[in-house]
């Protein structure tokens, strides 16, 4: 019914909305829950035109006006009832104008307006005769009998009420029948008939007991139902949240992944850049140690590089007991060429030559350049063969080479002077010294050509 009400109220259904809500004013009435029933009874007359429907409009008043009843709140009833009989009065509906009339008569009864509860009964009791409904009959006569028996006329009021004893029964309402037996009970009280009245008083407490423990068992069953709706509401909380907290836990799970996907690929990144920095170190690194060991023209061993391997050399050949010659070599006429046909074309002769000495000396052998045109080459273990072997290479191979500037018809030779090492010599430049002073020999014989020191 719940479930019909929303959809009528989202639908702006009105009439539909009023018949719903009449509907579930009336279950909470036959609950004992007035108040609820007060409320949605109170809703539905905002669904109903009361120009339009107005016998609608006078019975949800009415309905409203008994239940203040109920709550025992008289005024506030007197004032819906009497909206609603205005209603009854206008439509010239009789038994609606009868109800009121009931009612009204029992605020009189209970306010102790007598009278004016009497003439509300002539103006209810003919009607419901009339019209034979039964119910209404039975209770206006319980009212009357209180009536009666209140204005002190006891015997009639006793009379009036054991003629209606079946009836009551067949209400089957707690309330009207505890408001019976009560009744009956002061009545027999009364007419001094006490011992009939104690056993009424006992009929009554032992109904009141028995609708305690019905509206107890009811209200146990209430409190349950409510604590299973509560359960399955926590539940369904509990699941909620639970839900919530697994869609949190996967957008947490999705966050930190990205978080550790995004912390790997920037140490990746920073790896990959400090290899490359480190790669790039390495690189200028070791230019700049060529640089610093090789000759900037011609890629050659310079003078530092080439005499530090000449000293390895030279410990090694010492200290192991074996053969080691060092040769100097100086291009013949060198600053001719660069006057004659410029520093250019003499910059290409020093790269052809130490190219030329590359392809002729052994894998052991070290060559490089000490200045100028002059140049220093080790040889271990090496004969006066390989020597002069070596000289022989070194200008064929020059005389192959091309160099630019320097005509075809000019040229280019050298002059080596060789030294090999002694058992007094202390330290590399005692062999150079000698091997200068060959060279030095080489040239003043006319150029071109190999001396060997003297041993």
């Amino acid at each position: 019914m719940l479930a019909a009400y929303q959809i009528a109220k989202a639908h702006d259904m009105k009439l539909i909305l009023a018949e719903i809500v009449n509907s579930i004013a009336l279950v909470h009435q036959n609950l004992g829950q007035f108040d609820e029933a007060i409320r949605y009874f109170q809703e539905a007359l905002t669904f109903i035109d009361a120009e339009k429907d107005k016998f609608g409009t006078s019975i949800l008043l009415y309905n409203i006006g008994a239940l203040h009843i109920y709550k025992r709140d008289f005024a506030q009833a007197k004032a819906y009832l009497q909206r609603s009989l205005v209603l009854s009065l206008t439509l010239n509906d009789k038994i609606g104008i009868a109800y009121v009339h009931s009612q009204l008569a029992t605020i009189a009864y209970e306010s102790g307006d007598y009278q004016r509860a009497l003439k509300h009964i002539e103006q209810s009791l003919p009607v419901f005769e009339q019209a034979q409904i039964n119910q209404s009959i039975t209770l206006v006569k319980l009212n009357l009998a209180k009536i009666t028996l209140a204005q002190g006329d006891h015997h009639t009021a006793l009379n009036m009420l054991l003629a209606i004893e079946s009836d009551i029964a067949n209400l089957n309402n707690d309330t009207h029948s505890k408001g019976y037996l009560l009744a009956l009970a002061r009545s027999y009280q009364q007419s001094h008939q006490f011992h009939q009245a104690a056993e009424q008083y006992e009929a009554a407490i032992a109904h009141i007991e028995k609708t305690a423990s019905k509206n107890n068992k009811e209200s146990l069953q209430k409190i349950q139902t409510q604590m299973n709706i509560q359960h399955e509401q926590q539940k369904n909380e509990l699941l909620k949240k639970e839900n919530e907290l697994q869609k949190q836990r996967i957008v947490q799970q999705d966050l930190q992944q990205k978080l550790v996907y995004l912390v790997a690929t920037t140490v990746v990144a920073l790896v990959l850049v400090m290899l490359v920095i480190l790669y790039q170190q390495i690189r200028s690194r070791r230019k700049f140690i060529r640089l610093a060991l090789s000759d900037e023209l011609t890629g050659a061993p310079n003078r530092r590089n080439i005499r530090e391997k000449g000293a390895v050399m030279f410990t090694q050949a010492k200290t192991n007991a074996t053969a080691l010659a060092i040769a100097v070599i100086d291009l013949d006429n060198f600053k001719t060429i660069n006057d004659n046909f410029g520093h250019e074309a003499g910059d290409n002769v020093l790269k052809a030559f130490y190219q030329a000495c590359k392809q002729s000396i052994r894998a052991s052998d070290k060559i490089g350049r000490i200045g100028g045109e002059e140049w220093l080459l080790v040889m271990p273990a090496a004969s006066e063969q390989n020597i002069t072997d070596a000289f022989k290479r070194i200008r064929q191979a020059l005389n192959h080479q091309h160099m630019a500037g320097v005509p075809s018809t000019h040229p280019v030779t050298f002059s080596m002077g060789v030294a090999a090492i002694k058992a007094d010599d202390n330290e590399l430049d005692d062999v150079i010294r000698r091997a200068d002073s060959a060279l030095y020999n080489a040239k003043a014989q006319g150029r071109d050509q190999l001396t060997l020191a003297s041993i």
